[in-house]
């Protein structure tokens, strides 16, 4: 019927993805892919820009929002991160706990040039320290 709207709602949770461990640069991180879109973190969105210092837990719940200003209009997921601020041994940190931000792989580099990671470390060996 005219001025009839219909909604379609798709449940799509969130998804780790474990990297092949036979690539070693990618040994020991994760992904995040919601329904089709793989995710990345971009330094512009987090509380330190430093995204490749970043270890994540894979224990964790994944929030996801829309936010319609962002990049056009995006659904963004929200999660617990730690950035390295020193390594005290090949196994363990110090972490500085902080809220992250992952945007769509697509939106990446819209806002200018900055530091963007999609392979999150989740064990210490792979995270690097902050310099």
């Amino acid at each position: 019927m005219p001025g009839d709207v219909v909604e379609l709602v798709f449940p799509m949770s969130v998804h780790q993805i474990n990297a092949n461990q036979l690539v070693e640069a990618d040994a020991g991180r994760i992904a995040l892919q919601r329904g089709p879109l793989v995710y990345c973190l971009e330094g512009k969105d987090q509380p330190d820009e430093r995204v490749l210092n970043l270890l994540v837990s894979t224990d964790q719940e994944i929030g996801t929002q829309f936010e319609p200003e962002l990049l056009g209009g995006v659904q963004t997921l929200s999660l617990e991160g730690g950035l390295v601020e020193r390594k005290t041994s090949p196994m363990d940190a110090e972490l500085k706990s902080m809220r992250l931000k992952a945007i769509p792989y697509y939106a990446w580099a819209n806002r200018g040039k900055d530091y963007m990671i999609v392979w999150l470390p989740i064990e210490v060996r792979q995270a690097r320290a902050v310099e």
